[in-house]
């Protein structure tokens, strides 16, 4: 019995250090708002792809222009995926920055932008689902404004989950951009402490103010549930350093809650603070 739930403890452990945590945010901006979302290329590959570019917020934003094929019948399609996630008890994609420049401004039937949920794969080609869960085509500006969209449901599923940016055009002038993705996860009930919670510390606990949280190993990312296991919002007092980070607990409403944390190697730790 002893040997059966070590060997449980790690699969766990295993699964959970490829997925990355939710909620989940980025804007593109530094390596670690990057790491983990890769580009995909399926029909005419025309001279331009996936790349960054100019963000809602700077300095990035993802970004594609218009693929220039030879004739009006190449369709380019190009995805950019996301690092996996948990989607066991769904999710839903808060809020996502779109713009769509056309200098005509106006799409054709080909022309599409859009946002999916990926199961069984990263690779569009090769996952076994793909669900479209937002079709953001009809935001077409002719002077590059940015459009605020979102709300958008994520699906249960046990399997390995991705969200995939779908670009699809032929040599129309459909520019796009993407920035400030948001997402969440929904939880169970409760939370399950698999992991070792000695191994972070959470002081002052309880807090007023602030909370500090240090880590034995460099933090990689960090999320703040409460008791139903729903995500909260927090203010950062200061960049994640080595192995420790300052939280602005002020605006928190007294209670309990928990730190969840994966630190460089993957593992996700769990510790309880109570705020005052």
């Amino acid at each position: 019995m002893k040997y059966l739930l070590l060997l449980l403890f790690v699969t766990i452990s295993l699964q959970l250090s490829a997925q990355t945590l939710l909620p989940y945010y980025t804007g593109f901006d530094n390596t670690n708002e990057k790491a983990g979302w890769q580009e995909f290329r399926q029909g005419y590959q025309g001279f331009y792809n996936w790349g960054y570019g100019s963000g809602f917020t700077a300095p990035y934003s993802i970004s594609h222009d218009y693929p220039v094929g030879s004739t009006s019948t190449d369709t380019t399609i190009d995805w950019f995926v996301s690092p996996q996630f948990d989607f066991t008890n769904g999710g839903m994609i808060d809020s996502i920055k779109v713009r769509i420049y056309s200098i005509t401004g106006n799409v054709t039937a080909i022309d599409y932008l859009g946002a999916y949920l990926l199961i069984g794969s990263s690779n569009p080609s090769t996952a076994t689902s793909k669900i479209e869960l937002g079709n953001f085509t009809s935001l077409v500006y002719n002077n590059g404004n940015w459009s605020d969209t979102g709300k958008f449901t994520i699906p249960a599923s046990t399997n390995n989950c991705y969200i995939g940016i779908k670009y699809r055009a032929t040599n129309n002038w459909f520019v796009v951009g993407v920035d400030n993705i948001k997402i969440s996860g929904n939880s169970s009930s409760g939370i399950k402490n698999i992991t070792q919670s000695n191994y972070i510390l959470s002081y002052p606990n309880p807090c007023t103010n602030e909370i500090q949280i240090n880590s034995k190993n460099r933090i990689q990312s960090i999320a703040i549930t409460n008791v139903l296991g729903n995500s909260i919002n927090w203010n950062w007092k200061n960049e994640a350093n080595t192995n420790y980070v300052i939280l602005d607990t002020e605006q928190l409403s007294k209670g309990i809650y928990f730190v969840r944390l994966i630190d460089k190697s993957g593992v996700v730790y769990l510790s309880k603070f109570v705020k005052e």
